[in-house]
């Protein structure tokens, strides 16, 4: 390898295909692009919590037949876009119901295809390294939108989003059925596995964690192949089913950075809390335990730890300011910003807002 950067902007034309392959700045390039459609567009991304660029859809929404397929999970949950907005504004909403769609794909107008890594997310494009390709051929768009028939003959149409929020369980537990546990699937099944700990179903979480182990050898693979919500998971469980000599075992295979000393206090923590156990002392602590999984890289897990405490309520904030700036920290960790600035603003914190973020979008730990 020469060691040179790829460059950010690659247009090129292939025979009578025009094709954009652009590495940054690329949520300019898709509200752009989105500003541009004239009669429709069709959106297949799984996770979405670009404010900006879904106020650019709101825009259009009413004079452009729009249609919108994203994942019903608690990442775009907590990304408070504005759906039922969207909705009455023609759109249309789908959830997929049978499979993880993975897809990030965007037909425009029949013509214009946006495709690549890229999810419509903070992190994605602030954090990431990431791409998307953009052509502009009829054919393929014709292709592309085939495939998103396809898809939607698997989704539901959200008509009501502000009650259509259906259960977690439910939600994973069709995920769950419809997959076999492979090396290929385990980036769903890490997802499935958190989702049911954040949602407290414990039993659950053990046996799909059990069968997942007595399935795939672990000691075979890179770590690095599997994501974080896979491993953090498998700890979580074996901590709550008691075998922490096995969690000690899978923190080394998976060279997780973080201490289990710190994931087994924020587990006990959110499991006294559900169980209703000792709950004012626990809340005292929760600015402490909240950056304690910031400081270890823990953001998904202090995440769940926040919202625990605060019951998930952004417009209430009876707490003090201490476990308002921890619960700014995480939501910024876990690029949230749009709820990270409402809750900065709500609480009305004093400190250095700026500052605040640069420390963590250099990931540097920081003491409250």
């Amino acid at each position: 390898m020469s060691g040179k950067s790829p460059p950010l902007y690659i247009h090129e034309t292939l025979g009578t295909i025009s094709m954009e392959v652009i590495f940054n700045n690329i949520e300019s390039r898709i509200k752009e692009l989105i500003k541009n459609a004239r009669n429709e567009l069709l959106i297949v991304v799984p996770w979405i919590n670009n404010k900006d660029i879904f106020d650019q859809i709101l825009l259009k929404c009413p004079t452009v037949k729009t249609t919108i397929i994203v994942e019903n999970d608690e990442i775009n949950k907590s990304a408070n876009l504005n759906y039922q907005s969207f909705i009455d504004s023609g759109g249309l909403l789908y959830n997929p119901q049978k499979r993880l769609v993975h897809d990030k794909l965007c037909v425009i107008d029949n013509e214009t295809v946006i495709t690549g890594s890229y999810n419509w997310t903070y992190g994605a494009e602030y954090k990431n390294h990431e791409h998307i390709i953009v052509s502009n051929n009829s054919e393929i768009a014709s292709i592309f939108k085939s495939e998103i028939d396809l898809i939607l003959q698997e989704c539901k149409e959200v008509t009501d989003y502000n009650s259509s929020i259906e259960s977690t369980f439910e939600r994973i537990s069709n995920i769950y059925s419809s997959m076999e546990i492979s090396i290929g699937s385990l980036d769903e099944i890490g997802k499935v596995i958190l989702e049911l700990y954040h949602s407290n179903k414990i039993d659950e979480g053990i046996n799909l964690v059990d069968a997942v182990i007595n399935e795939i050898d672990f000691t075979k693979n890179n770590s690095s192949e599997f994501n974080k919500e896979l491993k953090y998971g498998i700890l979580i469980f074996k901590l709550l089913s008691k075998e922490e000599l096995k969690a000690k075992e899978y923190h080394s295979i998976f060279n997780i950075k973080g201490s289990l000393k710190t994931l087994k206090s924020a587990v006990e923590a959110k499991m006294k809390l559900y169980t209703n156990k000792d709950r004012t002392n626990i809340i005292s602590k929760a600015p402490k335990l909240i950056m304690e999984c910031y400081n270890e890289r823990y953001y998904l897990i202090g995440l769940n730890l926040y919202r625990s405490f605060t019951g998930n309520k952004v417009s209430k904030y009876h707490f003090n300011n201490d476990l308002a700036l921890a619960g700014y920290i995480i939501l910024l960790a876990n690029n949230l910003v749009n709820e990270a600035d409402e809750l900065f603003q709500n609480s009305r914190l004093t400190k250095d807002k700026r500052k605040i973020q640069m420390l963590v979008k250099s990931e540097i730990r920081i003491q409250i």
